[in-house]
């Protein structure tokens, strides 16, 4: 069985997007796991709507990607993909989608 640490930070639309994709994957039968090196998928739910924001999701993208193990993948969900992608790829290169794309958790 595969496993997804979630981090979701920033406004309430995030943490109810939080909620939904850990339905989304106990239903697809992956395991919630609270810690990121046992992680196959690592979710970071971002918020980007002030510069704050913006930072802490740039710090955790970093982070994480120091802490996840070799074989894990992040994939990065919420405003930052869609407020200020320039910047996001500049520390990552990974999946993503903004809110509006929602549907592509699925793929």
């Amino acid at each position: 069985m595969n496993k997804v640490y979630i981090f979701t930070f920033g406004c309430a639309n995030r943490y109810l997007d939080g909620e939904k994709y850990k339905n989304f994957f106990i239903q697809n039968n992956y395991e919630i796991t609270n810690k990121i090196e046992e992680a196959d998928y690592v979710l970071v739910n971002t918020c980007a709507f002030r510069k704050r924001e913006e930072d802490i999701a740039i710090k955790r993208l970093i982070e994480f990607g120091k802490r996840k193990k070799k074989s894990a993948e992040i994939i990065v969900a919420g405003c930052l993909p869609a407020i200020n992608k320039e910047r996001m790829n500049k520390v990552f290169k990974g999946s993503h989608f903004a809110p509006k794309e929602i549907s592509k958790i699925n793929d």
